[in-house]
């Protein structure tokens, strides 16, 4: 093609063509999606998930570990607190039924004294009773109060002033069971007993004969339960007063099975840790 020729119109068409095709795919390269195949889409999958499950499954290793490391040292813990509790709440059923249905015992052999704990006017009245009977040589009031003296029992019990002026002798020292027991012993060893009744409420004969046969070994304790009116037709389970008075007393029996038994394990006098 000549120079001449580009200039004619048949060069001119030509060239106009061949130019906007240029123009065309270009446009349509420029203008052309970006093809996402599922290949690519696969990997930058496997790619991110690969580190999200590491994590994961580090997690849970270690969840895992915190939580079997949880349970191994808090189940024992779970359990014997439950059995502790479970063996409360039993001891203190049959210790509540026991005591509730004591009925004094049948004294057909004498006994050498009589050993009554004060607390109220029925324990002392039944003491006198059996002092009277002869069911023992005489009768040690322990844990009188400190001003009172033998003259005022005798104006509560005039049927009686025989009695104090010969077999009865007063204990103004002890303050509490441990007390009683200690004041006891000294009477009873004075005396030479070997066998001795205790006169108390039911609810407490149980920590008054273990206070008192943990220290003489060698006595022979006779409980002697004060029955204080009828027997209620609910049971003490009904009555919040007596069931009060039935929980702190049972607390006190346990503290004081306690300390006895570690008294007699270590072989030393723990009378301090007294209830």
């Amino acid at each position: 093609m000549t120079l001449s020729s580009l200039y004619s119109g048949r060069g001119h068409a030509n060239f106009e063509r061949a130019l906007a095709a240029y123009r065309s795919s270009g446009i349509q390269r420029a203008q052309k999606p970006t093809v996402i195949r599922r290949s690519d889409v696969a990997s930058w999958r496997s790619a991110v998930a690969a580190p999200l499950s590491l994590i994961v499954l580090a997690s849970a290793k270690i969840l895992w570990s915190v939580l079997h490391i949880m349970f191994r040292r808090l189940q024992p813990v779970s359990i014997a607190l439950f059995l502790v509790m479970a063996a409360f709440v039993a001891g203190f059923v049959m210790f509540s039924e026991h005591v509730t249905t004591m009925q004094p015992p049948t004294i057909d052999k004498p006994a050498d004294g009589i050993v009554v704990l004060t607390g109220g006017h029925a324990r002392i009245r039944t003491a006198l009773d059996l002092l009277r009977e002869k069911k023992g040589q005489r009768l040690l009031i322990s844990g009188v109060h400190a001003a009172t003296n033998k003259q005022d029992l005798k104006r509560i019990n005039q049927d009686d002033q025989n009695l104090f002026d010969c077999c009865i002798d007063l204990d103004r020292s002890a303050l509490n069971t441990l007390g009683n027991a200690t004041e006891s012993e000294r009477w009873i060893r004075a005396h030479g007993y070997r066998s001795v009744i205790v006169v108390t409420n039911g609810y407490h004969i149980p920590r008054s004969i273990l206070e008192m046969s943990n220290r003489m070994k060698d006595v022979e304790f006779i409980p002697y339960p004060v029955v204080n009116g009828d027997k209620r037709p609910q049971g003490w389970i009904g009555y919040g007063d007596e069931l009060r008075i039935l929980l702190v007393e049972y607390v006190k029996y346990l503290g004081a099975y306690a300390r006895a038994g570690l008294s007699n394990l270590l072989g030393i006098d723990v009378e301090s840790l007294s209830f």
